[in-house]
């Protein structure tokens, strides 16, 4: 299997857990109305969504470094 095509499997699986750990966290705070297991599951979310960025990134730099392109820069990063 493609390195990519792993970076885009893993990409996929950290927006699928956060997606269900938003509904997951509506769920908690406006049925249950659990503030401590809402706010253990906003920690969670805010990590998922967190590791879907950052596979992001690294799937969007391997892609561009595959097709011979310079990758995009980071935003905050000065170009020397």
């Amino acid at each position: 299997m493609k390195p990519n095509k792993l970076f885009r499997i893993s990409e996929i699986m950290w927006l699928v857990i956060a997606i269900v750990c938003i509904l997951t966290d509506i769920y908690i705070f406006a049925v249950v109305r659990d503030n401590q297991k809402g706010v253990f599951f906003l920690g969670m979310t805010m990590m998922a969504g967190l590791m879907y960025y950052v596979r992001r990134r690294m799937r969007i730099r391997a892609d561009a470094s595959e097709g011979g392109q310079e990758a995009p820069p980071v935003k905050g990063s000065k170009k020397k």
